[in-house]
């Protein structure tokens, strides 16, 4: 139980860290409602040669992103 405690606290503290460089907020759920924040990974995304953040979930219907975001 200490090892799992030990890998959420690990994941969570760059998860808020970003959140809280990126928009203010530390709460990372709650940062993806700002849609600046959209703006700015894809930016991130392309400038590192990557394609946009947001590009596999162009033109899905919600249903399905909330069935990939439940699984």
């Amino acid at each position: 139980m200490a090892q799992y405690t030990v890998l959420i606290i690990a994941y969570l503290i760059p998860a808020i860290a970003i959140a809280n460089v990126l928009t203010g907020n530390p709460i990372p759920q709650l940062a993806f409602t700002f849609s600046d924040l959209v703006q700015r990974l894809n930016q991130i995304q392309v400038d590192l040669g990557f394609t946009e953040y947001t590009k596999p979930f162009q033109g899905k219907p919600m249903i399905d992103i909330l069935a990939i975001t439940l699984a």
